[in-house]
């Protein structure tokens, strides 16, 4: 479950994304900053959704902790991690030649 923490005017999300070998917990964060031209109560349902969906990134594996990477890494881990399930290997092999 999510942890939702307000601090000035955005809320900090965190969610426990395992152990590391020490045991220490591993804790992922997520700054949302509501929209002002919103009701509070759309600014609640859309916290509630980003919530949701960070914690489902976490679950699944998708989310790249925050990382700053280059074209050519992120190339490489799309034609390696989502490449094989999601396009037929003619596409996958021409990809790469580029």
């Amino acid at each position: 479950m999510a942890s939702i923490t307000k601090r000035g005017n955005s809320y900090r999300i965190t969610v426990s994304n395992g152990y590391t070998p020490q045991g220490k917990q591993i804790l992922e964060t997520a700054t949302f900053t509501p929209d002002p031209d919103k009701t509070p109560k759309q600014n609640e349902k859309a916290l509630q959704t980003f919530a949701m969906d960070f914690e489902r990134q976490m679950k699944n594996g998708t989310y790249l902790e925050g990382e700053k990477i280059t074209f050519q890494e992120f190339a490489r881990r799309w034609l390696k991690e989502y490449a094989p399930s999601h396009l037929e290997a003619t596409s996958i092999e021409f990809y790469t030649r580029l």
